[in-house]
């Protein structure tokens, strides 16, 4: 499954190369079933709603940060806050790809400062990286699937291997990652390991 996963995307992203290793970025949503189909494995592995079918309130909030596809393990975070309580989780697919993790997480500062932090990272504001000019292939990459509910609204995007990328979105994808490593995870887990056991 994970090698039909990378050659699917590494098609995906060959779609219309050019010169210096760039391609056009794939259509937009031509990523969404590839990605999707590792994020609904371990979602229903874990007993999770999938996030673009949720009813929530107006102001809940729902947030899923995907890390890995391709020959990384699937891992992810889950972020909540209904009314005012705010509550966080780590997902993690387990090696037989067959189950998984998931176990709750509290920031390192406070929930509003954290929160804040991913919105100036620009969590709310990024667009998905089809749209962007171009994309550097790189085939045993990262990826990143950002999915959101705010104010009524699903809204997802992806950045494949924004180490590799030339753009300021991939440096931001970068900073929002990095934000959730070290007030989630404690800045001492592989979150973006390229390749795990």
């Amino acid at each position: 499954m994970r090698f039909s996963v990378l050659v699917a995307t590494a098609v995906m992203l060959l779609v219309g190369c050019q010169r210096d290793g760039e391609t056009s970025p794939a259509p937009p949503d031509v990523w969404k079933p590839i990605f999707y189909t590792s994020i609904d494995r371990l979602t229903d592995h874990l007993n999770l709603p999938k996030l673009r079918n949720a009813q929530m309130t107006h102001d809940d909030i729902e947030l899923r940060v995907w890390i890995g596809f391709g020959l990384a393990r699937l891992q992810g975070v889950r972020i909540l806050r209904k009314g005012d309580n705010w509550s966080a989780y780590y997902l993690r697919e387990n090696s037989d790809g067959l189950s998984g993790t998931i176990s709750k997480r509290s920031p390192a500062s406070d929930w509003n400062d954290f929160w804040n932090t991913l919105i100036k990272s620009g969590l709310l504001t990024l667009p998905d990286q089809s749209e962007l000019e171009s994309v550097v292939v790189v085939l045993d990459g990262v990826s990143y699937v950002v999915e959101l509910i705010i104010d009524d609204r699903y809204r997802t995007y992806m950045y494949s291997d924004p180490d590799s990328q030339r753009g300021s979105e991939a440096k931001q994808m970068l900073e929002i990652i990095g934000t959730i490593k070290t007030e989630l995870l404690g800045g001492n887990k592989p979150l973006a390991s390229h390749r795990q056991s």
